[in-house]
């Protein structure tokens, strides 16, 4: 299934999209508007790179959208398919190649490596395993000599290639490496740097997007010189017309001087209003091909990451990779180009200062240079916390994976409240670390306001004392030059904190690409003789030791994280935390090394054809044997080889969010007559007939609509159907009724893979007499094999193991248990301490369902049934609002803030802060013509210099409250939307994917902490620009402050045109952003499953195409970002009035992009909203004592799965004493 297709949140076909349409018919300033037809851009190609000239500097070529959105909400074959250029297999190989380049040949993946490099085994050209014999990767600590093992090579890792015995101290776990060091190898030094690989990916993109901002800059920052020709002439003029009699004053200029002037100016700003557009569109773009690619190879990697290497990078940490890190590259891209746009704009400045001032603007320019070393400390120390909180945003993620995967007997086991406390403790500590994050942003925005306010202080007291007259033209000329620096000095921390992230993110993801991969990759011999051919011995690799993350549980009243915050603790607490985990991590450190699992002296080969069961104890290694026939286990003496393509039935069946068919078919094209005969052979014929829509049912997430039996069959039948040569089957019989069994096994041995060679494990030993050769195991190593008469009659392992089953049978007891050689997961990946905790709850979830739903297996077809009816949905479509983002959303947001007093007391800083700066400038004037009576130099200075410095206090205030207001509202509304999704009943996880829920709990949070924060900052700070900026025209010349009215009626107009396609193109792109996730953490369940098959390349496109799918609703969020009309045409072009020209062609779009992310909010508020189940206590509950004994009784029992479910139990009366025993 295509993932436009799968994604079944806010997509239907033509006919429904058309129904949409008319329902929601919209509005546009109180007329109606006629919805657009459906399916505007189906099958176009995004039409950029093929319009005219002006269609594309003006951006006209969206106006066909525009009215679409305008008229209906989108869908999404309303936008363009992606171009080549943009599409994420494209990008994704690109940075592949220039990242590997620059790693040492022994590390790259085996199909990036020269042809000399790498195993010496011999591999056929059909092979399509994933390969790639790596070094070990080191994850932490300095100059570790590390052995190539098969070269005998040594690596030198460090900056200087000097190899290091140093043994790893608690100092080097606190200071885990964040970024690859260079390494050499065979003479040569690789820098192992991905931030060089992603410039020469988009290099052309992204410099040609900077010598747009270089243009835009070039006209933004030279304007100021025509205002001042325009002042001079109007001065000239004024004192030419007030001259005395007599006076000698110069002839001005004609008017058509000044008329051209004034035209030359407002083509200035005309044109660096385009060059803004182009330069900020071609920005974002980059930024989104580069998130694309980003995406991509980790996808690409995740499915070659070796068992120790997933110790490292777990699920958590990956989708952390795909959501969190990823996502830093949107604005990274632009804002790099900030950082040296916005100092040129300084310098530029500073040289015009020069020129208009004199020698007065060098202390302004000292103020600057002494404010950058304190800059680069706080750069440092963002940098650091952003690493801290990352790290706990992985470990809440995984946790937040490994809760909805147990949720089931979580909720069984009344669990809730311990886990939230260990949730609600990662997101205390997240937001310790966030708190700190905000300090520094806003100790940063006040220095970035306070410089160019206390350096026009400073210079304009400087030229006043040296003897100047303070010039109107020349005093409000230098003003502007302020104004201009000081814009760029307030982008340059929002560019610092957004290249900060993106340079942790890119560490963090550079060090998972340098992951160590499957080691030993299996060679595939077609012409061998055997199917299978093993000896040698196996290891899983080192399991990694406990988590020294003490267990805290709080209380939690009312809910699983408790009303409002965990109580705060004090430093003494606090201290004793820190030295116990301290004290935890010495002894992780000091402990013995764990022995990991083994497969020894293994010799074996199968003929190919042959019909062979693995049996042996719990325990003894079965399960291990065939993952190490896989490659899933490290080989580590011997060789090994397979004699074709291979299929695999893993312990756990794995089972995909698609129709029936398509998982039986995964990926294979459509043979009715294989088909069928799969389907026969794993007797699910009558599976099918009572199914509404048959082989085209939907089975939703983890096979939640169909029983344990049924998965096994149709994971069975996937194999069957694929007909590959060697099929690996581990105890498939265990889910599935008596008769049942015996079905299956005559479908092993007579049906469609009578030919091939099938390899089965089993507990059931009543199939033993029909296998070609048995295997018997015992603590890992092969006990004994041959023929079913040969063992029986050596009385060894085999025949022991007989005499206990007929012992065991005949005392009336039976025994079906699923072998758990080892703590892997269905990935077969060695699992870490956490792992291990929550598996224990999804061992007594499948125990459940073998005593429950399992029991019923076979008898429930006829229910199962019509819960495929039109109104039982399988998967719940996401939700999607429509309209304006309500004004309900920014009053739970603002209470979300903890109180309303902290959106007043912000805004109030703000506002002061504000009315500061233009009564600086008012100020100014009135210094200018000395028009207080009785003032003093000194007095015009010192008020001059207070302002000033109200308006930095004013500002770093502000942009605290602000900040600080906002991670709280994040904090709150996360813990409302956790406690809304852990109080749903069951039925809401089986109908709800686990990757939207992560997606919604995990980046949305994420944008919620950092970039709706910054965005409400930036939208305040410019909207209060503005009204600054009319009072101050209303207060000098109020009749050209009437100007303004028609200037605002026509952005109002223009934002709710565009904003209605804005909005929209969002909320689609958040949705289809879900679906990404979601596929990536099901290929992350099923990797062994999709090794075995070689499907490895199809699951990695599945997850690019919905990559494609989602960026085609991001490109138009990106370009209508940009779609505006420049003000400047208006003839708005006084002194202080010009910074609106930025200003206006900003504000529209910053609050579109608040709305986007308060979209955010309003998706996180949804969660916490959801029905709830039954109240966890109620007046009538029994007292505490209760219950006396442990007797149950029902009494005519009807229970459903779901409301829109048929009951599973109907009318039950039982009874069972206290302490009775039933069988």
């Amino acid at each position: 299934m295509s993932p436009g297709k799968s994604a079944t949140q806010g997509t239907s076909d033509k006919a429904e999209r058309g129904e949409i349409s008319e329902v929601a018919q919209q509005s546009f300033l109180g007329f109606k508007i006629k919805p657009r037809p459906a399916g505007f851009a189906e099958g176009k190609e995004i039409p950029q790179n093929h319009v005219n000239f002006f269609s594309w500097v003006l951006f006209s070529w969206l106006t066909p959208l525009l009215r679409v959105g305008v008229s209906r909400p989108f869908e999404i074959d309303d936008f363009w398919e992606l171009t080549d250029e943009f599409k994420a297999t494209r990008l994704a190989i690109e940075l592949e190649k220039y990242f590997y380049g620059r790693v040492p040949p022994s590390r790259r993946p085996q199909h990036l490596r020269p042809s000399s490099t790498g195993p010496a085994t011999k591999r056929d050209v059909t092979d399509k395993k994933p390969t790639g014999m790596e070094l070990k990767d080191v994850e932490s600590g300095e100059g570790v000599d590390v052995e190539d093992e098969l070269t005998g090579k040594q690596v030198k890792l460090g900056k200087t290639g000097k190899t290091s015995k140093r043994k790893k101290t608690d100092d080097d776990d606190e200071k885990e490496r964040t970024h690859p060091e260079k390494i050499e190898e065979d003479g040569k030094i690789y820098d192992q740097n991905l931030l060089l690989a992603i410039h020469r990916t988009v290099m052309w993109r992204f410099w040609t997007g900077g010598m747009l901002g270089v243009c835009w800059i070039a006209l933004t920052s030279t304007s100021p010189l025509v205002s001042r020709m325009i002042l001079n002439y109007i001065t000239e003029s004024y004192e030419y017309s007030h001259r005395e009699t007599g006076e000698t004053v110069s002839v001005p200029k004609s008017v058509g001087y000044g008329i051209g002037i004034s035209f030359a100016l407002y083509l200035m700003q005309q044109v660096s209003s385009l060059f803004m557009n182009m330069f900020l569109q071609r920005g974002l773009i980059t930024g989104f091909m580069l998130r694309a690619a980003v995406i991509s190879v980790v996808s690409r990697k995740s499915v070659r990451l070796s068992g120790e290497a997933r110790m490292v990078h777990t699920n958590g940490k990956l989708v952390t990779h795909i959501s969190s890190d990823a996502s830093f590259m949107d604005y990274a891209a632009l804002l790099t180009h900030e950082l040296y746009l916005q100092p040129a704009q300084v310098i530029v400045g500073l040289i015009i200062l020069l020129h208009t001032i004199g020698y007065s603007a060098l202390v302004g320019f000292a103020v600057l240079v002494i404010g950058i070393p304190f800059q680069a400390w706080l750069f440092s120390r963002m940098i650091g916390t952003r690493q801290r909180q990352m790290k706990i945003v992985d470990s809440r993620v995984r946790l937040l994976q490994e809760i909805l995967s147990g949720i089931r007997v979580i909720k069984f086991m009344a669990y809730e409240e311990y886990f939230g406390s260990r949730i609600s403790d990662y997101r205390q500590d997240e937001m310790e670390e966030l708190k700190k994050n905000c300090l520094m942003r806003a100790i940063m925005s006040a220095v970035m306001a306070f410089i160019p306010v206390f350096a026009a202080v400073l210079s304009f007291i400087t030229y006043s004392l040296s003897g100047h007259d303070l010039n109107a033209a020349i005093i409000f000329t230098a003003l502007q030059l302020f104004n201009n620096i000081r814009q760029p000095l307030q982008l340059i921390p929002l560019a610092i904190q957004a290249v900060s992230d993106a340079y942790v993110g890119l560490g963090r993801v550079s060090l998972c690409l340098l992951g160590d991969e499957i080691d030993n990759p299996v060679p595939v011999y077609p012409d061998a003789e055997y199917a299978v051919s093993a000896h040698g011995s196996y290891s899983w690799e080192s399991a990694e030791k406990p988590s020294d993350e003490p267990v805290r549980v709080t209380p939690g009243k009312g809910g699983p994280m408790g009303k409002g915050k965990p109580p705060k603790k004090s430093k003494k607490e606090k201290a004793a935390e820190k030295e116990e985990r301290k004290r935890k991590r010495l002894e992780r450190l000091n402990a013995p090394p764990v022995v990991p699992f083994a497969l020894k002296d293994i010799d074996l080969d199968i003929p190919r054809g042959s019909f062979v069961v693995v049996c042996g104890r719990v325990g003894s290694g079965k399960s291990s044997l065939m993952q190490a026939l896989l490659g899933e286990m490290k080989l580590v003496s011997g060789e090994a080889y397979l004699g074709g393509t291979s299929a695999y039935f893993p312990q756990s069946p794995w089972i995909l969010n698609a129709t029936l068919k398509e998982n039986i078919l995964f990926g294979s094209e459509m043979d009715d007559k294989r088909f069928d005969a799969a389907v026969k052979a794993c007797a699910l014929e009558r599976d099918i007939a009572m199914l509404n829509h048959g082989i085209y049912t939907e089975i939703g997430e983890k096979g939640i609509n169909i029983s344990g039996g049924q998965k096994a069959r149709v994971c069975l039948a996937r194999a069957v159907y694929c007909g590959n040569e060697i099929n690996f089957f581990d105890d498939p019989l265990s889910a599935v009724d008596a008769h049942v069994s015996k079905s299956l096994v005559d479908g092993l041995v007579n049906g469609p893979l009578r030919t091939k060679t099938r390899i089965l494990i089993t507990h059931h030993l009543e199939v033993l007499s029909k296998a070609d050769l048995i295997i018997t195991m015992v603590d890992g190593k092969i006990a004994e094999k041959g023929t079913y008469q040969e063992l029986l009659a050596t009385s060894g392992a085999l025949a022991k193991l007989m005499a206990e089953h007929m012992s065991v049978a005949h005392d009336g007891s039976s025994e079906t248990v699923t072998d758990p050689d080892l703590d892997i997961d269905s990935a077969g990946l060695i699992e870490t301490q956490e792992d291990i905790e929550l598996k224990k709850v999804a061992i007594e979830d499948e125990l459940e369902k073998q005593t429950g739903e399992g029991r019923t297996n076979e008898g429930t077809a006829d229910e199962l049934a019509k819960s495929q009816a039109p109104g039982a949905l399988v998967t719940m479509k996401e939700e999607r609002a429509v309209g304006a983002v309500s004004s309900k959303v920014y009053t739970r947001y603002i209470n979300s803030m903890g109180s309303v007093w902290w959106a007043l007391a912000f805004m109030s800083c703000f506002i002061l802060a504000q009315a500061s700066i233009v009564g600086n400038t008012i100020f100014l004037g009135k210094w200018s013509d000395s028009s207080i009576v009785g003032w003093s130099q000194s007095d015009y200075m010192g008020l001059y210099a207070g302002l000033g410095l109200a308006y930095t206090i004013l500002t770093f205030a502000g942009t605290f409250l602000l900040y600080l207001s906002a991670i709280n509202a994040s904090f709150n509304l996360f813990n409302s939307a956790y406690d809304g999704v852990m109080a749903t009943p069951v039925s809401w996880f089986d109908a709800t994917p686990i990757g939207r829920i992560i997606s919604r709990l995990s980046k949305d949070i994420t944008t919620l902490d950092d970039q709706l924060p910054m965005q409400w900052n930036t939208f305040l700070t410019m909207s209060l620009n503005v009204f600054g900026t009319i009072a101050l025209v209303f207060y000098s010349f109020p009749y050209l402050g009437l100007i303004f009215i028609p200037l605002l009626s026509l952005y109002y107009i223009t934002a709710v045109y565009y904003r209605a396609s804005s909005r929209e193109a969002k909320r689609l792109d958040s949705i289809f952003r879900s679906t990404i996730y979601a596929q990536f953490g099901e290929s992350l369940s099923g990797l062994s499953s999709i090794r075995a098959y070689g499907a490895e390349d199809r699951f990695v496109r599945r997850t690019e195409a919905a990559i494609d799918i989602e960026n085609k609703c991001y490109f138009i969020v990106i370009a209508l970002q940009r779609n505006n009309t420049s003000p400047a045409k208006l003839g708005v072009v006084l002194t202080y009035s010009l910074s609106m020209s930025q200003i206006f062609s900003q504000i529209v779009n910053i609050f579109a992009q608040v709305e986007q992310d308060m979209n955010t909010a309003e998706r996180v508020a949804y969660y916490a909203d959801l029905s709830p189940e039954a109240a966890r206590s109620t007046l009538e509950d029994p007292p505490e004592s209760w219950p006396h004994s442990g007797a149950i009784t029902f009494r005519d029992v009807v229970l459903k799965y779901r409301a829109d479910l048929p009951p599973v139990l109907k009318g039950l009366s039982f009874s069972v004493g206290a302490g009775e025993k039933i069988g």
